[in-house]
């Protein structure tokens, strides 16, 4: 990912945080990934990810995410 991606990623992740500001924990945390699909979505120039159904690449270290994430992967 380069850095114009990157930021283009805070950016559209920020605006969907303002548009909700009073909703609760997980419904920000699904704003914030519905925003910034486009932005993973792979492209022509895009290295292969190893994420794919029934991966688990991130499950062998440690990964961080927020508790709005936490409460959305619960869901």
């Amino acid at each position: 990912m380069l850095h114009t991606e990157f930021y283009r990623g805070l950016e559209a992740a920020e605006a969907a945080l303002a548009m909700r500001p009073d909703a609760p924990p997980g419904a920000r945390a699904a704003a914030v990934h519905a925003a910034i699909a486009p932005l993973l979505s792979p492209g022509p120039d895009t290295a292969p990810r190893a994420c794919a159904r029934g991966c688990d690449a991130c499950c062998h270290f440690p990964v961080g995410v927020t508790h709005a994430e936490a409460e959305r992967l619960a869901d």
